[in-house]
């Protein structure tokens, strides 16, 4: 698995985990013309084709898209738009926008603006990598319904207005959506943001973890002082072993995103995922 592919799963996994202070975006743009497709069979009207851009985010775990259009996407559109994603989660602590290397978004003027937006943390797709960023399906579905053979080319107004109007279909979000761009089903993507499951683990103490309002404790080895529970979206689980460390978890298996041993554990993105342990 390429370091690319496993950064972005640990930042799904953290964003399924904290739902509340953690999104999870996947960004990108897209062009549609006047002249329906495919254009060799469609008709055209008599007007002149012309280009339309949509840049557009998913929401990872929710299915919610955000989405701004306009005649060209130059550096001014993604400062515009990454203003927008902080105004739609205002109680996020960060939120991850993953997005290819188009050179629009590595423009000098945008990694400034997001220099300047605490919250909002880049991750860098490679570059011809759509199976990486599931936004690329809901441009098929885009396409598919709404402009295949459309008969719009006269009323360029009316088919924007139709344009919008799908992908607004999707701004409180879409389990429909997720399933379909393979973020809820099979696959890596969807394997990352279920629900994070109970596990046995080889360490001391007992392991506890609440999952959707359900608590389940497991009994370990050594067994010493018992579980603290914490709230969160599937819950945190804590447990003190023999040797007196801390031990704390997200719900998604020990080595994962989130162990703390004694202040020092894994982290995603360079910072930890939990606060340390008293």
């Amino acid at each position: 698995m390429s370091g690319v592919r496993r950064y972005l799963l640990g930042v799904l996994r953290e964003a399924a985990a904290r739902p509340d202070t953690v999104a999870a975006l996947f960004l990108d743009e897209m062009g549609l013309h006047r002249w329906p497709e495919p254009q060799p069979v469609a008709e055209h009207g008599d007007e002149t084709n012309r280009q339309w851009r949509i840049g557009g985010a998913l929401d990872a775990v929710s299915g919610r898209v955000h989405h701004l259009d306009g005649y060209i996407v130059g550096s001014k559109q993604p400062i515009e738009f990454y203003g927008r994603l902080v105004r739609a989660y205002p109680d996020a602590e960060r939120v991850y926008v993953a997005q290819d290397n188009w050179s629009v978004h590595r423009h000098d003027d945008v990694l400034a603006a997001v220099a300047a937006l605490p919250t909002i943390e880049p991750v860098w797709l490679p570059t011809y990598a759509p199976w990486l960023n599931p936004i690329e399906k809901l441009w098929r579905w885009l396409r598919s319904a709404v402009l295949k053979l459309h008969r719009l080319a006269d009323d360029w107004p009316t088919l924007l207005v139709r344009v919008r109007a799908f992908l607004d279909r999707f701004a409180d979000g879409s389990g429909e959506l997720l399933r379909y761009a393979g973020l809820a089903g099979e696959g890596k993507l969807a394997e990352a943001l279920r629900p994070p499951a109970t596990r046995a683990t080889p360490s001391c103490g007992t392991f506890g973890l609440r999952v959707r309002g359900w608590q389940v404790k497991t009994p370990l080895r050594g067994a010493t002082q018992g579980v603290r529970y914490g709230d969160g979206p599937w819950g945190w689980a804590r447990e003190r072993g023999v040797n007196g460390i801390w031990r704390e978890q997200a719900g998604m298996g020990w080595g994962g995103c989130g162990l703390r041993d004694s202040g020092c554990g894994a982290r995603v993105a360079g910072r930890p995922m939990l606060p340390a342990a008293p």
